[in-house]
Protein backbone atom coordinates (compact mmCIF):
# COMPACT_ATOMS: atom_id res chain seq x y z
CA UNK A 1 0.00 0.00 0.00
CA UNK A 2 1.33 3.43 -0.88
CA UNK A 3 2.35 5.38 2.23
CA UNK A 4 0.59 8.80 2.36
CA UNK A 5 2.97 11.73 2.30
CA UNK A 6 2.58 14.86 4.41
CA UNK A 7 1.94 18.29 2.90
CA UNK A 8 5.12 19.88 1.63
CA UNK A 9 5.45 23.52 0.76
CA UNK A 10 6.73 24.15 -2.73
CA UNK A 11 8.05 27.15 -4.57
CA UNK A 12 5.91 30.29 -4.41
CA UNK A 13 4.36 31.68 -7.58
CA UNK A 14 3.07 35.11 -8.46
CA UNK A 15 -0.52 33.88 -8.88
CA UNK A 16 -0.34 30.99 -6.43
CA UNK A 17 0.69 31.95 -2.94
CA UNK A 18 -0.40 28.57 -1.56
CA UNK A 19 1.45 25.85 -3.41
CA UNK A 20 1.46 22.43 -1.74
CA UNK A 21 1.96 18.83 -2.73
CA UNK A 22 -0.29 16.12 -1.33
CA UNK A 23 -0.94 12.46 -2.01
CA UNK A 24 -3.84 12.41 0.47
CA UNK A 25 -7.18 12.48 -1.37
CA UNK A 26 -8.98 12.93 1.98
CA UNK A 27 -7.47 16.36 2.54
CA UNK A 28 -9.94 19.08 3.56
CA UNK A 29 -8.02 21.64 1.52
CA UNK A 30 -9.95 21.37 -1.71
CA UNK A 31 -8.13 24.34 -3.25
CA UNK A 32 -4.72 22.66 -3.09
CA UNK A 33 -3.41 21.35 -6.41
CA UNK A 34 -3.47 17.57 -6.68
CA UNK A 35 -0.41 15.68 -7.87
CA UNK A 36 -0.29 13.05 -10.57
CA UNK A 37 2.63 11.99 -12.80
CA UNK A 38 6.25 13.17 -12.60
CA UNK A 39 6.30 16.86 -11.43
CA UNK A 40 3.71 19.65 -11.45
CA UNK A 41 4.12 23.44 -11.58
CA UNK A 42 4.70 23.52 -7.81
CA UNK A 43 7.76 21.33 -8.07
CA UNK A 44 5.81 18.57 -6.32
CA UNK A 45 6.56 14.98 -7.16
CA UNK A 46 3.41 13.55 -8.72
CA UNK A 47 2.01 10.21 -7.62
CA UNK A 48 0.09 7.37 -9.29
CA UNK A 49 -3.04 8.19 -7.25
CA UNK A 50 -3.88 11.03 -9.60
CA UNK A 51 -7.22 12.73 -10.04
CA UNK A 52 -9.83 10.47 -11.61
CA UNK A 53 -11.84 11.61 -14.63
CA UNK A 54 -15.25 9.84 -14.67
CA UNK A 55 -17.10 8.76 -17.79
CA UNK A 56 -20.62 10.09 -18.25
CA UNK A 57 -23.85 8.74 -19.72
CA UNK A 58 -24.35 5.06 -20.47
CA UNK A 59 -21.35 3.16 -19.12
CA UNK A 60 -21.96 -0.34 -20.54
CA UNK A 61 -20.70 -0.85 -24.06
CA UNK A 62 -22.81 -3.02 -26.36
CA UNK A 63 -25.26 -3.72 -23.56
CA UNK A 64 -27.90 -4.87 -26.07
CA UNK A 65 -25.51 -7.25 -27.90
CA UNK A 66 -26.37 -5.49 -31.16
CA UNK A 67 -22.86 -4.94 -32.55
CA UNK A 68 -23.25 -6.10 -36.19
CA UNK A 69 -19.66 -7.38 -36.35
CA UNK A 70 -19.52 -9.19 -33.01
CA UNK A 71 -22.51 -9.60 -30.70
CA UNK A 72 -20.18 -9.96 -27.72
CA UNK A 73 -17.78 -7.09 -28.41
CA UNK A 74 -16.66 -5.50 -25.12
CA UNK A 75 -17.79 -8.62 -23.24
CA UNK A 76 -15.83 -11.64 -22.02
CA UNK A 77 -17.71 -14.93 -22.29
CA UNK A 78 -17.10 -18.62 -21.75
CA UNK A 79 -18.26 -21.51 -23.93
CA UNK A 80 -21.67 -21.64 -22.23
CA UNK A 81 -22.75 -18.30 -23.76
CA UNK A 82 -24.11 -17.81 -27.28
CA UNK A 83 -26.67 -15.66 -29.08
CA UNK A 84 -30.39 -16.34 -29.23
CA UNK A 85 -31.90 -18.50 -31.96
CA UNK A 86 -35.22 -17.06 -33.25
CA UNK A 87 -35.87 -20.40 -34.93
CA UNK A 88 -36.23 -21.92 -31.47
CA UNK A 89 -38.63 -19.22 -30.35
CA UNK A 90 -35.99 -16.99 -28.74
CA UNK A 91 -36.44 -13.23 -29.02
CA UNK A 92 -34.69 -10.06 -27.89
CA UNK A 93 -36.06 -7.52 -25.45
CA UNK A 94 -35.22 -4.83 -27.99
CA UNK A 95 -33.50 -5.07 -31.35
CA UNK A 96 -32.57 -8.40 -32.88
CA UNK A 97 -30.00 -10.03 -30.61
CA UNK A 98 -29.64 -11.09 -27.00
CA UNK A 99 -27.29 -13.30 -25.01
CA UNK A 100 -28.26 -16.87 -24.20
CA UNK A 101 -26.71 -18.38 -21.07
CA UNK A 102 -26.57 -22.09 -20.28
CA UNK A 103 -27.97 -23.61 -23.46
CA UNK A 104 -24.98 -24.93 -25.39
CA UNK A 105 -23.12 -25.79 -22.15
CA UNK A 106 -24.47 -25.80 -18.58
CA UNK A 107 -21.98 -23.38 -16.99
CA UNK A 108 -22.24 -19.90 -18.47
CA UNK A 109 -20.34 -16.76 -17.48
CA UNK A 110 -20.43 -13.35 -19.12
CA UNK A 111 -18.78 -10.18 -17.80
CA UNK A 112 -17.62 -6.71 -18.75
CA UNK A 113 -15.04 -4.43 -17.13
CA UNK A 114 -16.18 -0.81 -17.34
CA UNK A 115 -13.46 1.88 -17.10
CA UNK A 116 -13.86 5.51 -16.12
CA UNK A 117 -15.25 4.84 -12.63
CA UNK A 118 -14.10 7.08 -9.78
CA UNK A 119 -14.24 6.93 -5.98
CA UNK A 120 -17.36 8.24 -4.24
CA UNK A 121 -19.92 7.17 -6.84
CA UNK A 122 -23.27 5.38 -6.66
CA UNK A 123 -24.44 3.44 -9.70
CA UNK A 124 -27.62 1.84 -11.03
CA UNK A 125 -27.49 -1.49 -12.85
CA UNK A 126 -30.43 -2.46 -15.08
CA UNK A 127 -30.90 -5.61 -17.17
CA UNK A 128 -33.67 -7.78 -18.61
CA UNK A 129 -33.89 -11.58 -18.29
CA UNK A 130 -36.33 -14.27 -19.48
CA UNK A 131 -36.44 -18.05 -19.69
CA UNK A 132 -37.67 -20.48 -22.33
CA UNK A 133 -40.53 -21.88 -20.20
CA UNK A 134 -42.36 -20.18 -17.35
CA UNK A 135 -40.87 -20.95 -13.95
CA UNK A 136 -38.29 -23.33 -15.41
CA UNK A 137 -34.99 -21.44 -15.15
CA UNK A 138 -31.73 -22.21 -13.45
CA UNK A 139 -30.62 -19.78 -10.75
CA UNK A 140 -28.69 -16.74 -12.00
CA UNK A 141 -26.09 -14.83 -10.01
CA UNK A 142 -25.29 -11.21 -10.89
CA UNK A 143 -22.48 -9.25 -9.24
CA UNK A 144 -21.13 -5.72 -9.47
CA UNK A 145 -17.56 -5.30 -8.22
CA UNK A 146 -15.40 -2.20 -7.86
CA UNK A 147 -11.84 -2.61 -9.17
CA UNK A 148 -8.60 -0.69 -8.79
CA UNK A 149 -6.36 0.33 -11.70
CA UNK A 150 -4.89 -3.19 -11.81
CA UNK A 151 -8.38 -4.77 -11.95
CA UNK A 152 -8.07 -6.08 -8.40
CA UNK A 153 -11.39 -6.30 -6.58
CA UNK A 154 -11.88 -3.73 -3.81
CA UNK A 155 -13.83 -5.32 -0.97
CA UNK A 156 -17.04 -7.31 -1.34
CA UNK A 157 -19.34 -6.93 -4.35
CA UNK A 158 -21.48 -3.82 -4.05
CA UNK A 159 -24.30 -5.77 -5.70
CA UNK A 160 -24.78 -9.51 -5.31
CA UNK A 161 -28.11 -10.41 -6.90
CA UNK A 162 -29.52 -13.93 -6.86
CA UNK A 163 -32.32 -14.68 -9.30
CA UNK A 164 -33.81 -17.86 -7.79
CA UNK A 165 -34.37 -21.08 -9.65
CA UNK A 166 -37.81 -21.42 -11.29
CA UNK A 167 -38.67 -17.73 -10.83
CA UNK A 168 -38.52 -16.30 -14.37
CA UNK A 169 -41.11 -16.18 -17.13
CA UNK A 170 -41.14 -16.33 -20.93
CA UNK A 171 -41.69 -12.57 -20.96
CA UNK A 172 -38.69 -10.43 -20.07
CA UNK A 173 -38.48 -9.21 -16.49
CA UNK A 174 -36.66 -5.99 -15.55
CA UNK A 175 -34.09 -5.94 -12.76
CA UNK A 176 -33.08 -2.49 -11.47
CA UNK A 177 -30.62 -2.26 -8.58
CA UNK A 178 -28.53 0.57 -7.12
CA UNK A 179 -25.19 0.07 -5.39
CA UNK A 180 -25.56 0.18 -1.62
CA UNK A 181 -22.30 1.99 -0.82
CA UNK A 182 -20.10 4.42 -2.75
CA UNK A 183 -17.21 3.26 -4.86
CA UNK A 184 -14.20 3.11 -2.52
CA UNK A 185 -10.92 4.94 -2.68
CA UNK A 186 -8.69 3.79 -5.56
CA UNK A 187 -11.67 2.71 -7.71
CA UNK A 188 -10.99 2.97 -11.44
CA UNK A 189 -13.45 0.49 -12.99
CA UNK A 190 -16.47 -1.75 -12.39
CA UNK A 191 -16.90 -5.40 -13.32
CA UNK A 192 -20.42 -6.72 -13.89
CA UNK A 193 -20.78 -10.51 -14.01
CA UNK A 194 -23.66 -12.81 -15.00
CA UNK A 195 -23.40 -16.52 -14.17
CA UNK A 196 -25.68 -19.55 -14.33
CA UNK A 197 -25.40 -23.33 -14.26
CA UNK A 198 -28.26 -25.26 -15.82
CA UNK A 199 -26.84 -28.65 -14.85
CA UNK A 200 -28.50 -31.43 -16.83
CA UNK A 201 -31.60 -29.32 -17.62
CA UNK A 202 -30.98 -27.52 -20.93
CA UNK A 203 -34.48 -25.99 -20.69
CA UNK A 204 -33.26 -23.97 -17.71
CA UNK A 205 -31.24 -21.57 -19.87
CA UNK A 206 -31.86 -17.82 -19.63
CA UNK A 207 -31.79 -14.96 -22.11
CA UNK A 208 -30.15 -11.64 -21.15
CA UNK A 209 -30.59 -8.30 -22.89
CA UNK A 210 -30.24 -4.50 -22.54
CA UNK A 211 -27.66 -4.34 -19.76
CA UNK A 212 -27.21 -0.75 -18.56
CA UNK A 213 -25.11 1.04 -15.95
CA UNK A 214 -25.42 4.73 -15.10
CA UNK A 215 -24.09 6.99 -12.36
CA UNK A 216 -26.86 8.15 -10.08
CA UNK A 217 -27.64 11.85 -9.80
CA UNK A 218 -25.59 13.53 -7.12
CA UNK A 219 -22.71 11.06 -7.43
CA UNK A 220 -19.58 12.65 -6.00
CA UNK A 221 -16.18 12.08 -7.54
CA UNK A 222 -13.01 12.70 -5.59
Amino acid sequence: MHKPTSFRKGKSHENDARCFCSNNSNSNSSDLPRCSQQYDHCGCRKHHNRECIPRKGELVRNGGFEDPHNSFSNWVINSGVDVIDPGMGDFAHQGFTAARLGFIKPQATLFQIIPGICPGGFYQLTFFVRTDKDLCNAAVNVRLEFLDRHNNQLGSPSLNILIPQNSLFEAYGAFINATIWPSPDRTRSIRIIFETDTGADADGYVTLDDVSLIALEGTAHI
